[in-house]
């Protein structure tokens, strides 16, 4: 693996200390963290996306395998959960990048490197609050798209610089709003302004917490996983002790930060996600690596509704359904691979299903399944319609989206018998697929 990672999705992830270490180069990356040596930047909480130009347009993209693409809306439906963030953000990227002259295009590398960035779309996106009054892009690193979109070890002034000249952008979006209840779910496309601040990596003032750090430093020479890690030979031992004490280190660094995107703390929710440093002492090369909270359990509290009540009704149902025309064998394949088969659903059927595509299908069965599977929403609507988080509009909305497409699906096949019509009406209505 190359030794220097970068934050989001596109192009892995960041190494935590105790993955990259060994446990004598762990207890000096601590030390030197809590003496305050280490230049540390905030994580941030948002969604990845790359992006670069291509003859004078503005491009994206979410991996190294997916080709550069300037059609966000192909990639993120309205109905994607995600379509407001990437869409609006997108859309600040390419007016920002409007905004500049063919020469400062190319004194911020736009000519030949493409920026990985992170998206932070409203007030809580994940866990970690924000603004209440403006979005940020925040420039992470540069990236070569003609070595396998390589990290390029440039200067972060340049990308603080780059964000300065943009400055703020605002623009108008398309987003989708669903109103009523799963059993008669509406949906609304408005336009929507937002307003974008832009940023480079985002640096810690060390010197502000030299003071709370040291206190952590007198402190954790008497956690007692130190002293076990020192005389431990066992390496699965001494992973699961390194990491021990970075989440007792780290929670207590943690504690003293707040993000300085944020405006307001709120109460139950961390204040800051993480912190990234450069690290090179003892290592073949200068190493990313990120010191994060311990939220596993409050992500388990925010998101409860959607992956142990929400996701299991839309799962059995979709199974349901793949019996039905007899593919059960990729009902278990995640929605993202089902949708790689757009453009040949009738290979797929024909390739899956034991089914003929002509075969006569009991249409009725499947209205009362749909019938069914409404009415379970419609039961979670009642339970959670009043329900105090700051999640609780995202469930309600994930509650309407899945009432509207089960909906969708009825109204599409009332008068259709015939299994691949029918199949192709699931896949457009519950997947998106076109």
């Amino acid at each position: 693996m190359e030794n220097l990672l970068l934050e989001g999705g596109t192009f892995g992830h960041l190494q935590h200390p105790y993955e990259a270490l060994t446990p004598s180069k762990f207890i000096g990356f601590i030390n030197d963290l809590l003496k305050g040596k280490l230049e540390l930047y905030e994580k941030i909480d948002g969604v990845a996306l790359t992006v670069g130009i291509i003859n004078n347009q503005v491009v994206y993209l979410r991996s190294k395998k997916s080709q550069p693409s300037n059609n966000i809306e192909e990639k993120f439906p309205l109905e994607h959960p995600g379509s407001d963030a990437f869409r609006a953000g997108f859309k600040a990227i390419k007016k920002a990048f409007a905004k500049l002259t063919p020469q400062q295009k190319q004194q911020f590398l736009l000519d030949k490197y493409f920026i990985n960035i992170e998206i932070v779309y409203g007030f809580v996106p994940n866990i970690i609050p924000y603004s209440d009054t403006k979005n940020y892009i925040i420039f992470h690193h540069y990236v070569d798209p003609a070595n396998n979109y390589q990290p390029i070890d440039t200067n972060e002034d340049l990308l603080n610089k780059l964000a300065k000249t943009i400055g703020t952008v605002k623009v108008v979006s398309n987003t989708v709003n669903y109103v009523g209840r799963p059993s008669n779910p509406k949906m609304i496309i408005e336009s929507r302004t937002s307003t974008w601040e832009f940023h480079g990596p985002i640096k810690i003032d060390t010197e502000s917490i030299k003071s709370e750090l040291h206190k952590i430093l007198e402190r954790w020479k008497e956690i007692p996983e130190i002293w076990k890690l020192r005389k431990e030979k066992d390496p699965e031992k001494q992973f699961e002790l390194m990491k021990t004490i970075a989440a007792k280190v780290g929670s207590s660094i943690l504690s003293k930060l707040t993000s300085k995107l944020s405006t307001k703390r709120v109460e139950g929710l961390p204040s800051i996600e993480g912190i990234v440093t450069r690290f090179k002492k003892g290592l073949n090369k200068e190493t990313l690596l990120k010191i994060t909270g311990d939220f596993r359990e409050l992500n388990q509290q925010m998101w409860a509704p959607f992956r142990q009540e929400i996701d299991p009704i839309m799962s059995e149902f979709n199974k349901y359904i793949f019996q039905k025309l007899g593919i059960e064998r990729i009902s278990k394949f995640h929605p993202a691979t089902i949708k790689k088969y757009k453009n040949n659903l009738l290979g797929l059927y024909k390739s899956r299903s034991n089914l003929n595509p002509m075969a006569i299908i009991n249409v009725n069965q499947i209205i009362d399944k749909i019938d069914d599977t409404i009415k379970r929403l419609e039961k979670l609507w009642n339970k959670y319609k009043y329900y105090k988080n700051v999640k609780a509009n995202d469930i309600k909305r994930a509650l309407l989206i899945n009432g509207y497409k089960l909906k969708q699906f009825k109204n599409d096949i009332i008068s259709k018998k015939r299994a691949f019509p029918i199949f192709k009406s699931f896949m457009k209505n519950i997947f998106g697929v076109k």
